[in-house]
């Protein structure tokens, strides 16, 4: 081949390697996705860039008690990335397709570690700024499962060194907290990738609830107060729709997030009660105390929340399983400064994926934590809603003024929303308040539940701050208003919605006032009697914080209607939808406010008076009460399009023996263009046209939706079975056509069916076995007298037949066999000296003579010596003081036979026996074999069979010695007969679970 031959092949293999790298390439890229390496320069402290907005707003100056002590130890802190460019976009768009019922990404949810790797840091860019914080002396753990967190420990000083900023401590309401003084500064070199830093202060967030003590009855005619128990909920709110279709939970997860263990060693007490009070089922509770956290600890402010968190949610969907994740408080703090809070729990509950819905009572204006820490929130959202989860957050409970504290009399801060509610992947929950004035909307007694509302009640805006300030206390009213750091999402139009930009709270409300009125509880044991005290008082809670957990429930509800045991993302999408599509899906609450008093010339407070700031409610959406309150049937109704289902049902074979536990299968298969499965609807299968069974669940099986009915109690013969799919929330009903099968048998039959014999006779007779409706199998025979006692038995050849589609009918013969008298007898001619030495010598098997032959010998020298068996000889012999004495062996053993038994009795010529061993054979050379260890020189045998001759022989035993065997007796137990009489025998062929029998009736003469 000439050079230019050589190039060209070298090009043609160039081109194909080129090739085959991009093909391996592309397969490789499509089986292990990673994210790309974004940090390209080394890291130089001396060239850096400050990360802006990681100010919490507790940070004030009034506030500042100095620098922290250099050697403070700070746990756990977390750099936070934010995703490239692209990796955003991306989510952005998948966000949106998963919500989007025409797109093939419907609601095809990622698990957290595709989530990792798709919108996570790459583990060589997580390798360098761990080596950066190395560099600085800090300690580093591991990366959140997501890869958007990279985890450190440190002192104050190394902390201060490497995020050139200074630590803080600030006494803000009595207590002492630790905060960055300033944004912390991060290398250039990876500065574009992250989004803030986590955990340089302890400040926690507070819950939304509003707790009191009262002593009034449930519902009373006469003073008008009324509290709501789980039943109340589900009237006023329609949730009895859903309970009768089966939806209360069953196969869903939800999950709470606390601060607080609930009681010591985990103890589930108060939560029981307030179920056994309700009259709902056991409780199903899953505690997670989220790992590096610190201990259990109790924390008696947040425990209260927890509670009602975890008894609102599972008494709205009780069949639910509730899993509650919490943190601890960590070595050297207290739960008033802990280093982990309630961010810590969600943030677990979304990288972990432990439930398709999550629910926060907790929160905090958008300020509080500054905005890098509200972007890092709204990054957890985005990736819970990418795995299917549903975030369920309370809007607040001081009105417009969100930043104001609980025990607050006027805003002083001006306008804010709370976070997480205000996260546009998050469905923020407002209050509302009864207004029963016009109407009858209460029993006058309660049910088994507790509840006494007789259904919806109409709602007006809560808003207590004006009685609440009067006595004592602090804003009461709904959350609500304009985000200043989310702009509006895409989802959140309608009538009402201001055209503000903004992301605006709440989204949908419930009731919330702890007085008009307020949600029973139990907490900290104060449920002893039902839900009362032991002073009858009752625990009730109020705020925006019931709403948020019994939202959660009402959404788990919906799942398992809509068979989306996956999740359901974000739910804000279908809300607006439905609210303006089918606006009876929700209580449009047209009255009411959450504006509450300001100080003068404070924030977005008026020039002039009234002084207050704040929102009216409106026709449509407004900032008080979102959409309003749900009808859960109507809501759930519209979450899907319905698509048309079509079952069909099979038997587990088209003929099975009778008896037999067979299982029928119906299979539902949807339509296309919907959303959601059938799964969580119910079949009922019906045979011969009857109703049989309970309707089963259709759950998902192999990627198929199946129920399955079992059945063992269907005669033999021709039949049809159907199945009848009840559909669910996202299904139609459908029905099956009828699916034919047969229950096979056989009959059996005995001739002659009667016989006549003496006693000691037998009687044959055919037995025939013939298959009905294409039986197959095989048959096993047993006999059974009408009286057992009376030596009847029973033979059969063959003892077994095989029924095949070839040959349907087989027969067996059965011998019927009965017993004679038989009169006892006994030998007494053993006991001479020469004989018994030659029979046990040679009379039995090798074995054996070899082991008695110096016994026989010993006996032989003593009959010719004149020596007796059991005398000593003369001349030394005796035994060691330690030695076990070996015994004389027994004596004129005798075998008197009798009714099936012999009882034996002997001579005891042993001055040292512990016990006797009895020996029996059924020929006269054995093998012997021990059958009792009598103390006494006496032994009855029964159970014996008569007419049969067995020999025995006895020895002595002492401790470890035993004597040689007595002399061989034997004997022949009496045997009655059968008694003359009538009798009947019953043949029983059995295959499988089936079973049939034919009579023969006897005579014996």
């Amino acid at each position: 081949m000439g050079a230019a031959g050589r190039r060209m092949r070298v090009r043609r293999m160039s081109r194909w390697a080129v090739f085959l790298t991009l093909l391996g390439a592309a397969a490789l890229g499509r089986a292990d996705v990673r994210p790309p390496n974004r940090i390209v320069q080394t890291a130089n402290d001396r060239d850096t860039r400050v990360v802006a907005g990681n100010l919490p707003s507790a940070w004030r100056r009034q506030f500042d008690q100095g620098r922290v002590e250099a050697s403070r130890q700070l746990v756990r802190m977390a750099i936070a990335f934010k995703p490239s460019a692209a990796q955003q976009a991306d989510l952005d768009a998948l966000l949106v397709a998963q919500q989007d019922p025409t797109s093939s990404r419907y609601h095809h949810w990622l698990a957290p570690d595709e989530y990792a790797a798709r919108f996570g840091m790459s583990d060589a860019d997580l390798a360098a700024v761990g080596a950066w914080l190395r560099s600085h002396g800090l300690v580093v753990h591991e990366a959140s499962r997501s890869k958007n967190e990279l985890y450190f420990s440190g002192t104050a000083a190394q902390v201060e060194a490497a995020f050139q900023t200074e630590l803080h401590d600030y006494l803000v309401n009595g207590e002492l907290h630790v905060a960055n003084a300033t944004d912390p500064s991060v290398p250039r070199a990876y500065a574009d990738t992250v989004l803030g830093i986590r955990r340089l202060d302890d400040f926690r967030p507070r819950p939304h609830s509003r707790h009191r003590v009262v002593s009034d009855h449930f519902t009373s005619g006469i003073t008008g107060n009324h509290f709501i128990a789980p039943n109340d909920f589900a009237a006023i709110y329609d949730l009895g729709g859903l309970y009768a279709a089966g939806f209360d939970g069953t196969g869903q997860k939800l999950a709470i997030v606390g601060q607080t263990a609930l009681a010591s060693h985990n103890a589930t007490t108060d939560i029981d009660a307030f179920r056994a009070a309700a009259n709902l089922p056991a409780t199903k509770l899953t505690q997670i105390l989220v790992p590096s956290t610190g201990v259990d600890t109790v924390c008696n402010g947040d425990v209260g929340e927890a509670d009602l968190d975890i008894e609102w949610s599972g008494g709205v969907a009780p069949n639910a399983t509730v899993v509650y994740v919490y943190v601890g408080v960590n070595s050297g703090h207290t739960c008033a400064n802990a280093s982990f809070s309630i961010w810590d729990a969600l943030q677990y509950a979304i990288s972990n994926d432990v439930a398709p819905v999550i629910s926060t009572s907790y929160g905090a204006c958008e300020a509080a934590n500054g905005s890098a820490f509200a972007q890092m929130v709204r990054s957890w959202a985005k990736q819970a809603n990418a795995q299917g989860q549903t975030i369920t957050a309370a809007s607040g409970d001081t009105g417009a003024a969100d930043c104001e504290g609980n025990n607050s009399i006027e805003s002083t801060t001006g306008l804010a929303v709370d976070l997480p509610a205000a996260i546009p992947e998050v469905s923020g929950v407002g209050g509302t308040e009864f207004d029963d004035s016009g109407g009858t909307f209460w029993a006058v007694g309660n049910d088994a539940g507790g509840g006494s509302a007789l259904g919806y009640i109409p709602e007006i805006a809560w808003n207590d701050t004006s009685e609440s300030v009067a006595s004592g206390g602090g804003l009461a009213a709904s959350g609500g208003g304009a985000s200043t750091i989310f702009a509006k999402p895409s989802y959140q139009t309608g009538s009402g919605v201001p055209a503000d930009g903004a992301r605006d709270v709440p989204d949908v409300a419930f009731s919330a006032s702890p007085d008009h009125d307020g949600y029973l509880t139990c907490s900290q044991g104060n449920c002893v009697n039902g839900f009362r005290n032991t002073d009858t008082t009752l625990g009730v809670v109020g705020g925006t914080s019931v709403g948020a957990p019994s939202f959660a429930g009402i959404l788990t509800l919906i799942a398992q209607g809509l068979g989306a045991t996956s999740g359901l993302g974000n739910v804000n999408t279908s809300l607006y939808a439905i609210a303006a599509s089918a606006p009876a899906a929700f209580h449009d609450i047209t009255t009411g406010d959450n504006i509450v008093p300001c100080q003068k010339g404070s924030p977005d407070c008026p020039a002039h008076a009234p002084f207050q700031l704040g929102f009216a409610t409106t026709a449509g959406y407004d900032q008080v009460t979102g959409l309003g309150s749900v009808d859960a049937s109507v809501l759930a109704d519209h979450f899907a399009t319905k698509v048309a289902t079509t079952t069909t049902v099979a038997p587990g074979s088209a003929s099975f023996p009778v008896g037999t536990n067979e299982t029928f299968t119906a299979t539902v298969a949807p339509g296309a263009g919907g959303s959601g499965s059938p799964a969580g609807g119910k079949v009922q299968f019906s045979i011969d046209g009857a109703q049989t069974g309970s309707p089963a669940l259709v759950a998902l099986d192999h990627g198929a939706y199946h129920a399955t009915l079992s059945s063992s109690t269907l005669a033999a013969g021709a039949h049809s079975v159907t199945a009848s799919y009840g559909g669910n929330l996202a299904c139609l009903a459908s029905a099956s056509s009828p699916a034919a099968f047969s229950v096979s048998d056989f009959t059996i039959s005995a001739n002659p069916a009667s016989a006549t014999v003496n006693a000691g006779d037998s009687a044959p007779s055919t037995i025939t076995v013939t298959a009905v409706d294409g039986f197959t199998g095989t048959v096993t025979f047993t006999c059974t007298p009408s009286s057992p006692g009376d030596e009847i038995g029973c033979n059969f050849s063959p003892p077994s037949i095989t029924l095949t589609s070839g040959s349907p009918a087989q027969t067996t013969t059965v011998t019927i066999t009965t017993t004679a008298a038989h009169a006892a007898s006994a030998n007494a001619g053993w006991l001479g000296g020469e004989l018994l030495a030659a029979l046990l010598l040679f009379g039995m098997p090798l074995p054996r003579r070899e082991r008695r032959a110096s016994l026989a010998l010993v006996l032989a020298l003593f009959a010719t010596s004149g020596l007796s068996c059991g005398g000593g000889g003369g001349g030394g012999g005796g035994s060691s003081a330690t030695a076990a004495v070996r015994p004389a062996a027994p004596t004129g053993l005798v075998a008197t036979p009798g009714e099936l038994s012999v009882m034996l009795a002997w001579t005891d010529t042993a001055t040292h026996v512990s016990h006797y061993d009895v020996s029996r054979a059924t020929a006269g050379a054995g093998p012997f074999t021990k059958i009792a260890s009598p103390t006494a020189p006496s032994f009855t045998d029964t159970g014996l069979t008569g007419g049969t001759t067995y020999f025995y022989v006895v020895d002595a035993v002492n401790g470890g010695a035993k004597s040689a065997e007595s002399a061989p007796v034997s004997a022949t137990p009496s045997n009655p007969g059968t008694p003359s009489g009538h009798y009947t025998v019953t043949v029983t062929g059995t295959s499988g679970a089936t079973s049939h029998g034919t009579a023969i009736a006897l005579t014996v003469n």
